[in-house]
């Protein structure tokens, strides 16, 4: 990207100056300066918002109109880039504040020297012509700010070797075969190796010979796209899906059709065959979703499993037991094909999965997802082992060569395909494209590589395909360095007032900082002894893997508990801090501990977080309780050791007391992190430099929010001597944003880079919910969007414009969490809490039908998370609420219900009770 600016002016005025700015406009004009004005800039049609967006990015020098009018205005408040023109950091930019009347300054503005236009005096014009050239005669030189961004040793060996020297490819393109008339979606070999199928969206299937390449035939009948192609064990048959929802099982040998299958209700997407030869699955999406099996003998369907998500993907292990499903909200789910049970989940992807596959070993999957990430999954632990970073959009196919050592992706938008080394995480070679690669796959001996293409000429749509040898004795071969790191998530949790801050503030600075409750929630860097990697390899193949360790504070406050539950995935290591004073300083502790293996069991089912327990202020008294007690407590929740700490002190937390060693509490932290069990991530060098240095804007300044080409211009800053793309820096920000350390808006192409802001709005809008004077636990959107919000200890946004926009997404979060329902009553629209409602509903005593469930667990978020659900389900319409009960009705206006108990410390049942005339219903 270029830092070159389109213009040298940008004028910020309010409508009723606007004949004196016109004017003021044109005489700069005349003296040769590049003048955005909005009457010049904006044409009829263009988006007013985004025009004056584009406008501030591109101009060098900001002129805000000051007057009366513009003071009280709410347009000029929209124009929200003063703060970057008004930044002395970015030496690029200037803003020159210009007096067209008598006014009073604002705070923020007063600091600036002013031009007093008042007159228009001609002195004033050129003083103001002055400045803004003063401006142009800087801007070549503009120097990086330096940030002193940390570089591993590993980046930095890789600094000299940016451009790696020519290899030989491992893949080398050995045949190219004009195909359709429209785009090939999927692409398949036969397992003899003798045949090729492509499906298109022109609706057909066809044949090819993989030896000549020779086009044998095609297959027509299907009314819709070709979604997936595929053959069956004996390559006697090939098989195909549609968006006509049918399946079509064919002769290779003659081309006829031997079984059309019915049963799919909406477009069906992937067909596999079995390996026992007898059998394939297909799955579907939109209103479909479902997995089904069939007798490829007799076309039967033998079972229909309702997979509960749209199946855009899947892939069967080799003894056809089982399969992996892929779809949206980046999760996989392993079904059980015997007896149609889910067996376990696979999170970490954060959008839709559009491919998987299956090791031929059985031990792991691969999946490709519009995260623009590939992840490698071990399916005896349902967990992630390793994360590859480089494309620059979503990855829509993914590839195991047969030997499990290679995986091939394709990303259309990107128009690569890319190789990666299994072992190493390495990418090997990208191969780019004029065209569209969509479909990837590997010949049954893993010699070649088929890619299916997209293809635009003219406007006329065609496929076509690429063929390619794959040399294996070029496999070792690097296209670009890359950094392979892992981070551990390090969580403080416990009740508010326990010290969780002030001893983060120890752990992080040495320092002692007395603070209140801490509101939302905090995210630091930690330096741990022994962190900085794993062992030296013994081979080539094995990566050094960097270790990252960031600490992240919650806030223990009820109101917060509710949201910090999404923060809790991915936990690598918790540290419950309890108040040693208190009588029974684990009075709340069972809340946090349930939510936490909650929240971790949902991300891995295989995985139990390592917990530490640290009693705070040693300085004051140690812990009432006797030490077998705390040795029960302990050993009854897993606990791995327990520590004593005053951070005001800095007992057994404090570097400087240690010697200037590492404090007994980290060294704690360093042994109990299982590394080995967490993922780990293979990142291109230039997407490596860059993820340091938004995280060292993000730790560094007093920057929250940020457009994106703000934020794009600050990055070329701090790597002037890189060449940086537009998609490096989304595909930056998308990254860190897996990792929730940013978070990019979907409203204004804005990027938050403190997405835990959004935690104290959160708690801010529950605890309004929670004080409704009808004890019903609503809040009204207008009042949210309010001036008058009470956002009391909030740490809040100062340009309203951007709050509004942080507001929306945080509502958006909220009913993406399942936190929430949005229903309008009475003309407005109304954000319900079941988790907030404070009226009790009688349990019945002696309910004419009635089934109870005993659950552990954090009682609140699964109630929250059940009733929603149900809210939203399409089988019930809702009737009331109350803080312990739901009541709905069926179609037939009967009524149905649940009640929610509270047996113990994280232990609840759940009454379900039905009248006679639902069952017979």
């Amino acid at each position: 990207m270029s830092t070159a600016f389109s213009f040298d002016i940008f004028l910020s005025h309010n409508v009723n100056d606007k004949q004196r700015v016109r004017s003021l406009a044109e005489r700069l004009r005349a003296e040769g300066l590049r003048v955005w004005f909005d009457e010049w800039a904006i044409k009829p049609g263009d988006d007013i918002y985004l025009a004056v967006e584009h406008g501030l990015e591109a101009a060098r020098v900001q002129v805000l109109c000051l007057s009366e009018h513009a003071l009280a205005s709410e347009w000029v408040k929209l124009e929200r880039s003063t703060v970057l023109f008004r930044d002395p950091s970015n030496v690029g930019r200037r803003f020159i504040p210009l007096l067209l009347d008598d006014c009073k300054l604002p705070d923020s503005l007063r600091r600036f020297k002013y031009v007093d236009f008042r007159q228009e005096a001609e002195a004033a014009f050129l003083e103001l012509v002055a400045a803004c050239r003063v401006a142009d005669d800087r801007s070549p030189s503009i120097k990086a700010v330096s940030m002193d961004i940390p570089q591993s040793a590993t980046v930095q060996a890789l600094q000299a070797d940016k451009d790696p020297q020519p290899v030989e490819p491992l893949a080398v393109l050995e045949r190219t075969i004009e195909t359709h008339t429209d785009w090939i979606i999927s692409v398949a070999v036969s397992p003899n190796g003798a045949l090729l199928a492509s499906g298109s969206k022109d609706k057909t299937v066809k044949l090819w010979s993989m030896a000549t390449g020779d086009y044998l035939t095609k297959l027509e009948g299907h009314t819709d796209y070709v979604n997936c192609v595929s053959f069956t064990t004996d390559s006697n048959s090939v098989i195909s899906s549609s968006s006509d929802k049918t399946i079509r099982i064919w002769d290779c040998a003659t081309g006829g059709i031997k079984h059309i299958l019915n049963g799919h209700s909406d477009r069906v997407f992937p067909v596999v065959a079995l390996a026992d030869g007898q059998r394939l699955l297909s799955g579907a999406v939109d209103n479909d979703f479902s997995i089904k099996l069939w007798n490829i003998e007799t076309g039967e369907c033998l079972k229909t499993i309702e997979a509960k998500q749209a199946v855009w993907t899947a892939a069967a292990n080799a003894s056809g037991t089982n399969v992996v499903v892929g779809g949206h909200d980046g999760k996989l789910n392993i079904w059980s094909l015997d007896t149609g049970e889910c067996l376990a989940s696979l999170t970490g992807h954060s959008e839709l999965v559009r491919s998987v596959q299956v090791a031929t070993n059985q031990q792991f999957a691969v999946s490709g997802c519009g995260d623009k990430t590939i992840k490698i999954w071990q399916l005896e632990t349902s967990s992630c082992v390793l994360s590859l970073e480089g494309h620059q959009h979503f990855v829509l196919s993914v590839a195991l060569s047969p030997n499990d050592c290679l995986i091939a992706s394709a990303s259309p938008p990107e128009q690569t395909i890319r190789l990666w080394d299994v072992k190493s995480g390495n990418c090997l070679q990208i191969i780019e494209y004029k065209e569209c690669p969509i479909s990837v796959t590997f010949s049954p001996d893993g010699t070649r590589l088929i890619v299916g293409m997209a293809r635009t000429i003219a406007g006329k749509d065609d496929g076509l395909i690429y063929i390619y040898c794959i040399n294996p004795s070029k496999t070792t071969h690097l296209t670009e360095p890359s950094r392979h790191y892992s981070n551990a998530k390090v969580v403080l949790i416990g009740e508010s007032g326990a010290g969780k801050t002030t001893l983060a503030h120890r752990l992080i600075a040495d320092d002692y900082v007395k603070t209140e409750s801490t509101h939302g929630m905090n995210v630091w860097h930690l330096d741990l002894p022994d962190a900085g990697s794993n062992s030296l390899p013994t081979t080539n193949e094995e990566p050094v893997i960097e270790r990252e360790v960031l600490l992240w504070d919650l806030a223990g406050q009820e109101d917060y508990r509710l949201i910090h539950q999404l923060y809790l995935e991915e936990t690598a290591l918790a540290l419950l801090l309890v108040n040693p004073q208190k009588d029974d300083p684990f009075a709340e502790a069972g809340d946090w501990l349930k939510a936490l293996s909650m929240a971790v069991s949902s991300n891995d089912s295989q995985r139990e977080v390592v917990k530490l327990l640290v009693a705070t202020r040693k300085d004051v008294g140690g812990m009432k309780l006797s030490q077998k007690k705390i040795d029960r407590f302990l050993q009854e929740h897993g606990f791995a050791g327990f520590l004593e700490t005053s951070a005001n002190r800095g007992d057994n937390c404090s570097d400087g007391m240690n010697g200037n060693q590492p404090s007994a509490l980290k060294q704690l932290i360093a042994r109990h992190i299982p590394w080995d069990q967490l993922p780990w991530t293979s990142t291109p060098r230039l997407l490596a430099e860059l993820k340091n240095a938004l995280v060292a804007l993000r730790d560094d300044s007093d920057i929250r929010l940020l457009r994106f080409a703000e934020l794009a211009q600050r990055l070329e800053r701090v790597l002037p001597n890189e060449n940086i793309t537009e998609a490096d820096m989304r595909t930056t920000v998308t990254l860190l944003a897996n990792h929730g350390l940013l978070r990019p808006l979907k409203f204004g192409d804005l990027v938050l880079l403190r997405p835990e802001l959004l935690n104290g709005y959160a708690a801010a809008v529950i605890r309004t919910a929670r004080c409704h004077q009808d004890e019903i636990g609503c809040v009204s959107e207008e009042a949210i969007f309010s001036d008058d919000f009470d956002f009391t200890g909030v740490e809040r946004l100062l340009h309203r414009p951007d709050e509004e926009l942080l507001l929306r997404a945080l509502l958006q979060m909220l009913l993406d969490s399942s936190l929430c329902m949005r229903e309008c009553e009475d003309s407005q629209w109304l954000l319900i809490f079941p988790s907030q409602y404070r009226r009790d509903r009688d349990i019945p005593k002696h309910p004419e039908i009635f089934v109870s469930y005993t659950f552990t667990g954090e009682l609140q978020s699964i109630y929250t998370t059940l009733v929603v659900r149900l809210w939203y389900s399409r089988s019930f319409d809702q009737k009331e609420l109350w803080q312990n009960a739901a009541e709905f009705t069926t179609s037939t206006g009967k009524t149905v219900g649940m009640v929610f108990e509270k047996l113990g410390d994280g232990v609840g049942k759940s009454a379900c009770f039905l009248k006679p005339a639902c069952l017979m219903n």
